[in-house]
């Protein structure tokens, strides 16, 4: 589904990302981990086209991302969270969620300005949509909350939700456990595990919390200074002596 093939990332004379060579499988979560500055965050950037790399290729379903704009990745169905999430923080948690699914609108300025029956289909169908995404997230308590004011799990609860109006075939997530407490933290994986599970939903995760990376993760790939050192189920990466050494400290123990 994802290909990511030679991308080489530059920041002055830093390599974020050194000739990275990455594959997804279609309906599979897939891990990348490492340490802070090991190219995590650069490579979700560049599939989402807020940073140009120097050189490589990034294909989704067979389509290149990197000749395309970061408004047209959504459309592509790839969505993405991030490690503090990105909200609209003095709109409500409903209207978050609204805002993003304009991007399938099909009525124009016209049509909206004079709130045609388009414009309104479309909205009806919107809100249908948001209303079905938090009582799948359990945020309906949350719908006319000030996204600014909640607390840092819901808000990145509200960060998934948002990503999910997008219909996402491909989803993104920038470390979805960081930060939560350990209650918070099993409520995200249990719904990370039933997007996969239910809806099919092809997912790379960048995450911190080894635990849940190992419980999540079909496969898994490690970077460090931009590059792949390795690569394989969590099995196979909790006995590589190199991620022992450098990120685990010593094989994961259920």
């Amino acid at each position: 589904m994802l290909a990511v093939q030679g991308l080489v990332v530059q920041f002055g004379g830093l390599r974020a990302l050194d000739g990275l060579d990455l594959e997804v499988a279609e309906q599979t979560i897939h891990g990348v981990i490492g340490p802070n500055g090991a190219g995590k965050t650069t490579l979700f950037n560049c599939i989402s086209r807020f940073v140009h790399p120097v050189r490589g290729s990034i294909r989704f379903a067979g389509e290149e991302l990197l000749k395309l704009k970061p408004h047209h990745i959504p459309r592509l169905g790839i969505g993405r969270t991030f490690q503090h999430a990105q909200l609209f923080r003095f709109q409500s948690v409903l209207d978050n969620l609204l805002t993003a699914q304009h991007i399938w609108f099909r009525a124009g300025t016209i049509q909206n300005a004079f709130y045609t029956p388009l414009t309104r289909e479309e909205e009806r169908k919107a809100r249908t949509r948001a209303y079905e995404i938090l009582e799948l997230l359990h945020l309906r308590a949350y719908e006319n909350w000030v996204a600014g004011f909640l607390p840092f799990g819901v808000q990145k609860l509200v960060d998934l939700a948002r990503a999910l109006m997008l219909r996402p075939k491909l989803l993104l997530l920038d470390e979805p456990v960081s930060g939560l407490s350990r209650q918070e933290q099993e409520r995200i994986v249990d719904l990370i595990r039933t997007l996969h599970e239910k809806q099919g939903i092809t997912m790379v995760v960048v995450e911190h919390n080894m635990p849940v990376v190992m419980r999540i993760c079909q496969k898994i790939t490690v970077l460090s200074s931009g590059r792949k050192i390795s690569e394989g189920p969590p099995e196979e990466i909790q006995q590589d002596p190199r991620v022992i050494e450098a990120y685990l400290g010593e094989p994961h123990r259920a």
